[in-house]
This record gives structure tokens, C-alpha cells and sequence, in this order.
């Protein structure tokens, strides 16, 4: 997986669709995804801080997921199947800091397994990743709509949920994700901010106090693209043109496939697109 950072909102002039262009953290290769204008709305309200008198529905999700006792830890920009992107929502149960026991169920079928977890059965195919440094055994329950992440312990014959991946539109991943503030990472561990500038003012305090350590700022929850994503869709920019390419020579049957989304991405001016100025 690669990691993304949200470089702009953007809206076509042909059709008034918008598309929020991701970047690769580490290089200059973009991942544009058509989203709707709620979701694009969404997503700037936060970007630029905007104060909204009530919670709009993705600040109502996850105020849920948090009153539950879990927390977003990132989202995955996992597919693209007939010019649709397909996403998951990473929640790990109680911030990540407490995992949470299930039982295991005796099953009559021997490639699949059923769970009791907080209260529901959980029941799919079960996958073995092996052993982990703490040594217990990882898994996975993959059903229809969500990847359960389980660790198990042998010795006392314990199961503990530690991670959900759950199926989702990435524009809807995307708008969660940035309502999980800002987080800064120094040699007392991670302190997290609702707002940048709140991030902003505790390291300029840190330095004021003599620290020289960079102290980088950085999403709460990080955004990454899966590179089967990124082989298919990435775009590099023309520095003097700023039409988008393929970062990619792509066969003509996939392009054939892409045809919609290729058109779309055509469709837009990014001759500013190195100014970093977001258009909502």
C-alpha cells in the first residue's frame, strides 16, 4: 500500500462532477477519484476548518464510531472495477488500545468460521496470516461487506477482534478520514489535534522551549491507495501544459474498460495544479 495525502478538490467544467486528487506522499504520482458534490462539500468543510452549527453526516458517523468504543485508523483506496473506485474503512476496536474478545463458535462446514462479538455472530471464511511478534496467531474473517481481523492466543484458546475493514465508497472514506484531526509524532509519542492549527501552535511552543527535533504534522488517519489502484489510474502532470498522462503505457483493452474515467480526467484544468490551490 502507498501512502496519500489530499492535494485538491476539483470540478469539471463540462460537467460540474468533482474529483479529489490524492498524492503519493513520497513522489509525484496523483490518484484523481470522481466523488459527488455532498461528499466533495464534505470533505472542503473540513479541509479548510470550516465551522458547521451541527454535525454534518459524517461528523454524526463518527461520533458513532467513537461513543461505540472504536476509532478509524486509516483508509484504503483498495480497487477499481468498470470506472468504480471501491474503498475500506479501517476501525479498530476501542482506539486501537483495548482489543476486544469474541468466542468462537463450533462450525460444521471446516473453510469457514462463525464468532460471537459484542453481542452479533460473525460468520465467513477464515484465513490464517501465520504468527505475529507477539506470538499469536493472526486471521482474517472475510464475509460479503467487512475483513474482521482476529489474533489468537493458543495456549488459552483466545480470540481477540482487533481491526474491521468495512466496505465503503472512497469519497465517504475520505470524508471520515479527515475528521480525524492531526496528529504529531515526537519523543513523548503521538499527541492528536482536532485542527491544524492547534498542531501548528503545540510545536511551535516545543521549539520556543529550545527542542530542535523536526516535528512533521500529519493526518490522524492516513490515506492509502493499494498500487493495483495506482498501476491503473495514476497520473503524472505536464509541468507545462498541466494535462494529466497515464503514469503508465496501459494496453488499449484496459483503456477501452477506462474509457469513462479517462474522458473525465481529460476534461480538467489543472494548469495551476502546481499553486496547491483547492477548488470546491
Amino acid at each position: 500500500m502507498i501512502e496519500m495525502t489530499i492535494e485538491s478538490i476539483r470540478v469539471s467544467m463540462l460537467n460540474y462532477q468533482r474529483v479529489v486528487i490524492l498524492k503519493e506522499k513520497e513522489a509525484e504520482r496523483y490518484l484523481p477519484i470522481w466523488i459527488g458534490p455532498a461528499e466533495a462539500d464534505a470533505i472542503a468543510v473540513k479541509l479548510q476548518e470550516y465551522q458547521v452549527p451541527r454535525p454534518l453526516t459524517h461528523d454524526l458517523l463518527g461520533n458513532i464510531i467513537g461513543a461505540l468504543g472504536a476509532a478509524v485508523s486509516s483508509i484504503i483506496v483498495c480497487d477499481l472495477r468498470n470506472d468504480t473506485f471501491f474503498a475500506k474503512i479501517v476501525v479498530e476496536p476501542d482506539g486501537g488500545s483495548i482489543a476486544s474478545e469474541a468466542k468462537r463458535l463450533d462450525d460444521e462446514r471446516p473453510d469457514e468460521a462463525s464468532f460471537v462479538w459484542r453481542g452479533r455472530k460473525w460468520r465467513g471464511k477464515l484465513k490464517d496470516y501465520g504468527v505475529d511478534d507477539a506470538g499469536g496467531r493472526v486471521f482474517e474473517l472475510v464475509s460479503e461487506d467487512r475483513v474482521i481481523e482476529l489474533w489468537h492466543e493458543e495456549k488459552l484458546d483466545q480470540w481477540l477482534v482487533t481491526k474491521l475493514r468495512i466496505d465503503s465508497r472512497p469519497s465517504d472514506a475520505i470524508a471520515l478520514a479527515v475528521r480525524g484531526g492531526y496528529v504529531v509524532r515526537g519523543i513523548d509519542g503521538a499527541v492528536y489535534f482536532k485542527t491544524k492549527a492547534e498542531a501548528e501552535e503545540y510545536v511551535s511552543s516545543l521549539r520556543i522551549s529550545g527542542s530542535t527535533m523536526p516535528l512533521p504534522i500529519e493526518p490522524g488517519v492516513p490515506i492509502f491507495a493499494e498500487e493495483s489502484v495506482l498501476d491503473k489510474a495514476g497520473i503524472i502532470i505536464d509541468p507545462e501544459t498541466g494535462k494529466p498522462a497515464p503514469a503508465r503505457d496501459i494496453p488499449p483493452e484496459e483503456l477501452e474498460r477506462m474509457s469513462a474515467f479517462r474522458e473525465f480526467i481529460e476534461s480538467l484544468d489543472l494548469s495551476d495544479f502546481d499553486k496547491g490551490k483547492p477548488e470546491a
